[in-house]
């Protein structure tokens, strides 16, 4: 829910002689959440198929990969071996 849905709900609830915001849990921000809920309906979410899910599986392992060969860099060149840059390249690839 963003605020300016709730500030939606909230402008249609209250109307133009009153201003107030109701407590959580009270039948009035029932009231204004059913106008929210109107106003901006949840989108359901997609459920990936398997495929999509080994494809994201993947790219997240891979980006393990990369991070771990950075971080391998990094340790190397702490201890005083020094690699040129295409070397560096080579190892994150």
């Amino acid at each position: 829910m963003s605020s300016n849905s709730w500030m939606q709900a909230l402008r249609e609830w209250n109307g133009d002689d009153k201003w107030c915001i109701p407590k959580k849990g009270t039948k009035e921000y029932d009231e204004v959440m059913k106008i929210n809920n109107r106003l901006n309906p949840k989108q359901k979410k997609k459920k990936l198929t398997s495929k999509e899910r080994g494809e994201a599986i993947k790219a997240g392992n891979e980006r393990k990969k990369q991070r771990a060969e950075r971080k391998e860099i990094g340790k190397n060149q702490r201890k005083g071996k020094k690699m040129s840059m295409k070397e560096m390249i080579k190892k994150v690839k």
